[in-house]
């Protein structure tokens, strides 16, 4: 019997942006409005984006997150390491990674088209690429991707603070939907597991399922029903103080 593997999240939220555009103003307020309701968020350091491709930390972040927020500016495209971070994002989806685009003043149809300053960002990696077609593919249904996913647009003339609560609160929701419904899972397993030892034990055979073994995964399931409990805990208690 194979024990079963947990994919371990150490942060809840990554935010993915251009630095440029959005780190001094709309990304700072969000980090902090996230941060504020206690939600476990990855900001990259300046000099992380100085390079031309992710590095192994910044993927290893976003692997480790339960959701990435992808703030979509006007200069986004430009960067090709934001597109690169953007691509290992929607690989990441595949594997359960949620993935919520926040259209900073730029129009959804122009993500998903490549119009405006994002054919623009996109004529320029044509030429500075040339020759890696599937590297310019890639991207170009990267954002193509992004767009089509549910999201946030927030156009001139609308007030921030009003945009980042409403964002703040579907993450806070997604949380705890997310830490709530595997612990039942977990418990049923776990006792799926000993109930099969306890009647082998009973009946004299000798078990299929090594001692050893069903000790790790016992050690494994209480690990994470401790530490989801007490997350499920922490946020019941903020909900409970902000009311």
């Amino acid at each position: 019997m194979a024990i079963p593997s947990f994919r371990r999240f150490i942060y809840d939220v990554f935010l993915s942006f251009r630095g440029e555009d959005t780190r001094y103003g709309f990304t700072s307020y969000l980090y902090k409005a996230l941060c504020d309701r206690g939600v476990r968020t990855f900001i990259d350091d300046e000099e992380l984006q100085s390079g031309e491709e992710i590095t192994p930390a910044l993927q290893k972040a976003i692997e480790e997150s339960r959701i990435a927020i992808v703030v979509l500016s006007h200069n986004y495209a430009s960067s090709s390491f934001c597109l690169d971070e953007l691509a290992t994002i929607l690989h990441c989806k595949s594997k359960g990674l949620l993935v919520i685009p926040v259209f900073y003043k730029v129009d959804p149809s122009n993500v998903r088209h490549q119009k405006g300053s994002y054919e623009e960002a996109l004529a320029k990696h044509q030429k500075r690429f040339k020759g890696q077609e599937e590297k310019l593919d890639k991207w170009k249904m990267a954002l193509r991707e992004v767009a089509d996913l549910s999201g946030y647009h927030l156009g001139d003339g609308e007030y921030q603070y009003k945009f980042i609560e409403d964002i703040v609160k579907r993450v806070s929701k997604e949380i705890k939907r997310a830490l709530k419904e595997p612990v039942g899972l977990i418990l049923w397993n776990m006792y799926k597991g000993m109930d099969l030892i306890l009647w082998n034990m009973y009946k004299g055979m000798t078990t299929q399922v090594p001692l050893q073994n069903m000790a790790q995964v016992v050690l494994q399931m209480l690990s994470l029903i401790v530490q989801k409990g007490s997350s499920i805990n922490q946020y019941i208690f903020r909900d409970f103080v902000t009311k």
